[in-house]
Order: C-alpha cells, then sequence, then structure tokens
C-alpha cells in the first residue's frame, strides 16, 4: 500500500451559535412556513468548497481552507489550528453526526485527528479515512510502521502484515466487530474479529462485509482466475466473475443474492439458485424488498434491456435509468426509470408507464413513508418540476439534487428549488427564503411531522435554517 500524500484540510471545536435567530413567514392557502435562520458566522476566506461536507443529521458541516501556505478544517464555521496539509477526501462525521476526524501529518509523520485531538504519529496511513462504527464510539483505521502495515482499533495496533487493502476497516452495524482485508506476501486474506481467514491471489472490492443484524459477514475472493463467494467462512462455487457491488444480504440478513459471469452468460443467484441467462447484469442494481420477500435486478438480452422482479421480466425498454429499481417501505409497490419508443424520460410505478419528460432527476422516484404516495423531479425543456402523486409541480430553473422528501406522516413533499439565482424551499407549493444555494450535499431532514431542517448559504455566512409547517 503508497504512503499517502498530503492535501488539503484540516480541524476545529464544537461552535457556539453566532448570531441571533431571524424569524420570517409566508402564507398560501392555509400553509404557512415559519422559518429561523441560525448562522454559523462569515465563511472562511480561503474556503476550498469542493471539500464541503455534510453531517448525516444536516446539522454541521466541515470543509478546508487555506491560510497562506498553511490549511485549516473549519467545522461548524470554527477553524482548527494550521496544517501543512490534510488528508485527500479524509474528513469524516460519523452515523450519528456526533463526531468528526480527518488525517493530516508533520513531516514525515502522519496522525489523525478525531474530534479535536491529534493521534499518535505513524509512517503511513493507508487511505487515511477515519471509520466510525455506526454508534460513534468507535474509530479505525489502517497504518504503516517502517514497512509493515497493520489495522489500529479504538487506538490498539492490530497484528502486522504487509498490506491492508485499499478498502477502509469495516465496523458490523451493532459496532462489535471488525473485519478488513489483509496481505501476507503474495496472499490476500481476510481478517474478521482478530481470526485470519483462508489465503487468496485477491480479494474483491467493496468486501468484506457484515449482514444488517451483524451475526454474519460475507466477501469474494479469487483463487487463479477462479473468483468464489465466501460466506460466513463457506467458500461458494467457483466463477470466472461476480457483478461489480452485487453481493448482498437481505435487511433480514436470512437471504444472499449476487451475480455471476460465466461464459458468455450472466445471471444472478438467489438463496443458491440461478436465474435466465443475460447479456450483462447492472451493477449495483441487485437489490432486495424491505420485507426481504422480494428481489429486483436490471439485466440486457441483445438490444433491450429489463427489470427482472420476483423472476418475471418486465417489457424491453431501449435503456434503464441508472437509479436501479425502488421498492415501497411496504414492499407492495416498486419503481424505475427508462426511456420510451419516443425517446422521452418516463417513470414506472407498478409496472404503469407515467408521462413522458425531457429528464428525470437522477435521484429517482422516492415513496412516501405509508407507502401510498410518490415523488419525482422532471425536465420539460428548461424547467424542472416535482411531480407528486402524477400531478405536476410549479416550474424552476432547477431542484437540489436528493434534496425532495416526504414528511414522516406521508402529508407533505419538500424541496430546495431555484428560482433565477435566488434558491428556495418549498412545501407542498409554499415558498420560502431566497438563498445563494444550500450546502453541497445538504437534503432537508424532518425531525418530525411539521418540522425539517437544512444548510444554507444567507449572504456568504453558513446558516442553518429550520421550518415549521403551520396549518
Amino acid at each position: 500500500m503508497k504512503k499517502p500524500a498530503l492535501v488539503v484540510t484540516v480541524l476545529a471545536t464544537l461552535l457556539t451559535m453566532a448570531t441571533s435567530p431571524v424569524l420570517g413567514a409566508e402564507v398560501v392557502e392555509g400553509l404557512r412556513l415559519v422559518k429561523q435562520e441560525k448562522s454559523f458566522g462569515p465563511d472562511h476566506p480561503g474556503a476550498v468548497w469542493s471539500t464541503l461536507i455534510v453531517s448525516p443529521d444536516n446539522r454541521r458541516f466541515a470543509y478546508a481552507a487555506r491560510t497562506g501556505e498553511q490549511w485549516q478544517v473549519v467545522l461548524d464555521g470554527r477553524a482548527s489550528p494550521e496544517y501543512p496539509g490534510i488528508g485527500r477526501n479524509s474528513m469524516r462525521f460519523s452515523a450519528d453526526s456526533r463526531r468528526f476526524g480527518f488525517w493530516t501529518g508533520r513531516g514525515d509523520r502522519r496522525f489523525m485527528v478525531i474530534d479535536g485531538k491529534e493521534g499518535r504519529g505513524f509512517d503511513g496511513l493507508g487511505n487515511g479515512d477515519p471509520v466510525f462504527s455506526a454508534d460513534g464510539r468507535r474509530v479505525a483505521h489502517a497504518a504503516k510502521r517502517g514497512e509493515k502495515w497493520f489495522v489500529v482499533v479504538d487506538d490498539r495496533d492490530g497484528p502486522t502484515y504487509d498490506g491492508i487493502g485499499s478498502d477502509d476497516p469495516v465496523f458490523s452495524p451493532d459496532g462489535q466487530r471488525v473485519a478488513y482485508a489483509a496481505r501476507r506476501g503474495a496472499k490476500w486474506l481476510v481478517v474478521i474479529d482478530g481470526k485470519e481467514g483462508p489465503g487468496y491471489d485477491a480479494v474483491g472490492d467493496g468486501t468484506p462485509f457484515f449482514s444488517p443484524d451483524s451475526k454474519r459477514v460475507a466477501y469474494v475472493a479469487r483463487r487463479g482466475a477462479v473468483w468464489h463467494t465466501v460466506v460466513d467462512g463457506q467458500e461458494g462455487p467457483g466463477y470466472e466473475g461476480l457483478g461489480k457491488g452485487s453481493f448482498v444480504f437481505s435487511p433480514d440478513s436470512q437471504r444472499v443474492a449476487y451475480w455471476v459471469r460465466d461464459g458468455e452468460c450472466r445471471k444472478v443467484f438467489v438463496d443458491g439458485k440461478s436465474g435466465p441467462c443475460y447479456g450483462s447484469i447492472g451493477d449495483n442494481s441487485l437489490v432486495f424488498s424491505p420485507d426481504s420477500k422480494r428481489v429486483a435486478y436490471m439485466a440486457r438480452r441483445g438490444e433491450q434491456q429489463y427489470v427482472v422482479l420476483d423472476g418475471e421480466q418486465s417489457r424491453g425498454y431501449s435503456r434503464l435509468g441508472t437509479t436501479g429499481v425502488r421498492f415501497s417501505p411496504d414492499s407492495r409497490r416498486y419503481a424505475f426509470t427508462a426511456w420510451n419508443a419516443e425517446d422521452r424520460r418516463i417513470v414506472i410505478i407498478d409496472g404503469r408507464e407515467g408521462s413522458g419528460y425531457d429528464g428525470i432527476g437522477s435521484t429517482g422516484i422516492i415513496f412516501s413513508p405509508d407507502s401510498q404516495r410518490y415523488a419525482y423531479a422532471a425536465r420539460r425543456g428548461n424547467q424542472w418540476l416535482i411531480v407528486t402523486d402524477g400531478k405536476e409541480g410549479p416550474g424552476f430553473d432547477g431542484v437540489g439534487k436528493g434534496a425532495y422528501v416526504f414528511s414522516p406522516d406521508s402529508r407533505h413533499v419538500a424541496y430546495q428549488a431555484r428560482r433565477g439565482q435566488g434558491w428556495l424551499i418549498v412545501v407542498d407549493g409554499v415558498e420560502t427564503g431566497n438563498y445563494r444555494g444550500f450546502l453541497n450535499g445538504s437534503t432537508l431532514v424532518f425531525d418530525g411531522p411539521t418540522r425539517f431542517r437544512t444548510l444554507a448559504d444567507v449572504g456568504g455566512d453558513s446558516s442553518l435554517i429550520e421550518v415549521e409547517i403551520v396549518r
């Protein structure tokens, strides 16, 4: 594994909101949007916005900023000490958004900075990304001392190897287990809870991984020219290849699916049973329904592309959308996007085709929590609109990527939209705000049926925007 290069970024302490909240309200047809804006203070003049990341709960953000020849990380509006550089793409929030880390270095030493505290120095840090457990309590990363590599978990060094896999170590969903790929000599092996598996010539990208219940673990490995699945230590049959991102557990952790390449044939295996032969299977398209009973994927045969749902093939399309098949939360409904015979983009919901548009948003279709409603972004000419339950909303010059969502009670649809150079928040057709933009990666996150938040640029200040829906 090569020593990572130092590039832009750095850290900070938790902030105190700098200014008094700004209140505003707008009324349309009995629905009011009451917003509160809390500024984090002026943005750093040396901000490098391409490094911006937003926490999962949409309350926090971080970016790299340049100060002369040095670099800082700005976390929630507060700048860290200066460093000569920060690990590329190394800034990370924990899944619960409470913790934050990145890696940096001085001279020939590399070290992690977690929650503002500098860790021990190493000769190298692998990919350098701090990996948090789902509950945020544990941290892991790969490190190098001399010519040997090892994984550090909770600041404790693991056994040494000649290399650690390019993928980061992975925690189980419950945070109790750790797995990673390692190399000894010319052989690669998977280490699970400190125990080594058998040696192979390669371990597949994106593996190992745990089942949702944390009890099972799987990976893909190659011996010679033959690839195998390995589930719970049991090696499966060999194939010429295994599909990219295709190896998945069902949500209940009881079922396994993947697709293989066998000569000119590509076919999906579910619970060890083979599906029909296709010319290709869509990367990352294999998915279980939330209740684990249904399986869907996208496939091509000749010039036609198909959705295969529960073993049944849809009619053929010239092209299918890249968002794959989406199931509703109750698993009864499904949706995907495609091109129709007139080369127009359409959505297909429960087998019924919708109207044609010039484009469909890259987020694709979302279902409401109660599974009764759906929404998606569509483009007609230069205008973007949100289609909800088949009804078109007003046209805008742009719609935020991934930024439309149903409220938890399924009654409201909220999204980010642009008119001219100003960005707005829209709920059920009611508009509020006029912002320079929303922080990249910031979506709309509901706290309850009528309250949500996002992060926006308000006159050069990054601000937390909280909105209450009032009737």
